[in-house]
């Protein structure tokens, strides 16, 4: 059977909750992927940093959106979508809080930390490397084209 088509455009809303899971990484100076949680670049697990615990990388998220379907033929749809989540975390991209001192951390760390060339790192120690009460947000759109075949005249 065809498809019935009731409106040239439908407009949708939605929101719910969510689980994800991230895992914040860079590429060091041999071009090797290094992930970044279990490295404690801010000083996170250190004695000396008992307020900065280790991150988790699943994270519960608000996901709001919206979109508009487009009924271009009976059996054709064009959609737009726009999705915002909201997350409880600040550290997807492993940026959090303040600079600390690199001899706090391992060689390795202290390399993937701070990686400003011509910068005298020492001047920016306990400065604020990012804002933990702005939490991270993603978001992205969706356009799709989906087209409806009839089994049975395959």
């Amino acid at each position: 059977g065809a498809l019935l088509v009731m409106a040239t455009a439908a407009p949708y809303f939605y929101a719910g909750v969510g689980v994800f899971h991230f895992n914040p990484y860079t590429f060091d100076d041999n071009n090797k992927k290094v992930f970044l949680q279990p490295l404690g670049t801010e000083g996170q697990g250190l004695k000396e940093y008992p307020n900065r615990k280790k991150y988790s990388r699943f994270q519960f998220t608000l996901p709001v959106g919206g979109g508009v379907k487009f009924y271009l033929a009976e059996n054709l749809i064009f959609n737009y979508e726009f999705m915002y989540h909201f997350v409880f975390t600040d550290y997807l991209d492993d940026v959090s809080t303040t600079y600390i001192p690199l001899d706090k951390l391992s060689p390795e760390t202290a390399a993937l930390s701070f990686r400003q060339q011509g910068v005298n790192f020492a001047l920016r120690v306990g400065e604020r490397r990012g804002d933990k009460n702005d939490r991270d947000v993603y978001y992205y759109n969706v356009i799709k084209l989906s087209k409806f075949i009839n089994y049975r005249s395959l």
